[in-house]
């Protein structure tokens, strides 16, 4: 169930005109509709609108840098046991 503030949250965003489009997600969405009892501490307004959501300079210096481009890659190696009785990489 939604806490009486995140109901009054919600109800708040969707009546301005700014909020058109918008729909809820995430866990407040799935205890709506009675979908979980897991609580949740957040909201989520999704839009597949596109420019439907503008960050202002102090919304962008509170974001964290991004990441570098390119995908990330990361390498592991195999090394066989002590009690091992194979030699054989495939087998780990």
């Amino acid at each position: 169930m939604l806490t009486d503030f995140q109901t009054t949250v919600a109800h708040l965003f969707f009546t301005t005109p700014a909020s058109d489009g918008f729909l809820l997600a995430g866990g407040a969405a799935l205890l709506a509709q009675q979908m979980t009892t897991r609580p949740t501490q957040d909201l989520d307004f999704f839009t597949s609108a596109a420019g439907a959501v503008s960050p202002t300079p102090e919304t962008n210096s509170k974001m964290p840098p991004a990441p570098a481009a390119g995908p990330s890659t990361a390498s592991t190696t195999a090394t066989p046991s002590a009690d091992s009785s194979s030699t054989d990489p495939k087998t780990y």
